[in-house]
């Protein structure tokens, strides 16, 4: 009875990691696969695999890091990827376990804020329609209308640009933006940019 016990519980854990893996679909032309570092070296070996990474207007060396999460045969592995800005191809590669709690915290998180299907217009937006007109009336035959005008883009000097790329056998997705948290500030409204900064937050959280 133990035995049959073991075998039921193990059957529904494995189903429910697996029921976890989203079904990912590209949003970048071949163009951009041919010359994306994560593609080409990652391309086929896991199940999925989400890389992030980050540009700093305050930088020192010349190392650039991609953390990567990736899964395979019902195991999560961290994976950080190492270069020289002169030389892609010199790249140290090192792996460790991802705890089976967390990646499946990460997986609900990603989950709960449409992160598999985000676009990079919304994620990006810096322009809001007009509010509807407040005020319409006329005076000495002319007609006043007084609205809310849209905001300015802005620009954050210095600032962070953060990239992710979500491969899945030929699929790959690409999201990029910079300073999400400072822009989200300005334009609460943009709740794709939201969503980024949560799904960021949870990534950089599992990899603690």
């Amino acid at each position: 009875m133990r035995k049959h016990l073991l075998i039921i519980v193990l059957f529904f854990s494995l189903g429910f990691v697996k029921a976890q893996i989203p079904i990912i679909k590209s949003n970048v032309a071949d163009e951009f696969k041919n010359s994306s570092l994560v593609y080409k070296t990652f391309h086929n070996k896991y199940d999925l695999l989400i890389a992030f990474r980050t540009f700093s207007g305050w930088r020192i060396g010349n190392t650039n890091y991609i953390e990567i999460l990736a899964y395979k045969n019902n195991s999560w592995k961290k994976i950080l990827l190492t270069y020289p800005d002169n030389n892609p191809s010199k790249q140290t590669i090192k792996k460790s376990s991802l705890n089976k709690i967390k990646a499946k915290k990460l997986m609900g998180e990603l989950e709960s804020q449409n992160f598999w299907t985000l676009s990079n217009d919304s994620i990006n937006m810096q322009y809001l329609e007009p509010q509807t007109v407040v005020a319409n009336y006329a005076k000495n035959d002319t007609v006043f209308i007084v609205a809310n005008f849209p905001h300015n883009r802005i620009s954050v000097l210095d600032g962070s640009s953060y990239y992710f790329e979500i491969l899945q056998g030929n699929n790959l997705r690409s999201y990029h933006t910079a300073d999400p948290e400072e822009i989200a500030k300005h334009f609460p409204e943009v709740k794709s940019r939201i969503k980024f900064i949560k799904s960021k937050a949870a990534f950089e959280n599992a990899l603690k």
